[in-house]
């Protein structure tokens, strides 16, 4: 490291120094990348990949959905943080849905819709290659409202 950004320096004269970023897990991916070896497989848990979607995504949400992000994040780190985010399988999510939604459905679904998210970003950001599990997986039937609230009723209108 030198300043705030990671570096690879080669071995040989002339030194050469390559930038990887101010990410340490992405830093750690890119130097196994240029080296030919393989990652240390904990730069690739969930926690690590949540850690990163909480600084650089949710940042960008509406303060409603931001706040609403990171309980939800809570809970999947509850459940997926230690697992490598490749190993999570359709099975895990279905199994993660019936648990949660015994207590509420909707938090449910929405909770999967953020796994979602943050799965699809994690292939973005090259941490995995492996499909999305929250794929083909169903949430649960939600109603939408029954009573609508109006200027019509407000007095004054």
């Amino acid at each position: 490291m030198k300043g705030d950004r990671y570096y690879h320096v080669t071995s040989t004269a002339p030194r050469k120094w390559t930038a990887l970023g101010k990410d340490r897990a992405r830093a750690l991916l890119e130097w196994a990348r240029i080296e030919g070896s393989e990652a240390d497989p904990s730069v690739r848990t969930f926690d690590v990949i949540a850690l990163r979607y909480e600084r650089d995504v949710i940042p960008g949400k509406a303060a409603r959905t931001q706040k609403d992000n990171l309980i939800e994040l809570d809970r999947l780190r509850a459940v997926f943080g230690k697992m490598l985010i490749g190993n999570i399988k359709p099975h895990h999510v279905r199994g993660y849905l019936d648990k949660r939604g015994e207590q509420a459905k909707a938090r449910a679904n929405r909770e999967k819709a953020l796994l979602s998210h943050l799965f699809n970003k994690a292939r973005e950001w090259g941490y995995t290659d492996a499909p999305n599990p929250c794929q083909g997986v169903k949430g649960f039937k939600e109603s939408g409202r029954d009573r609508y609230v109006s200027d019509v009723n407000r007095p004054g209108f």
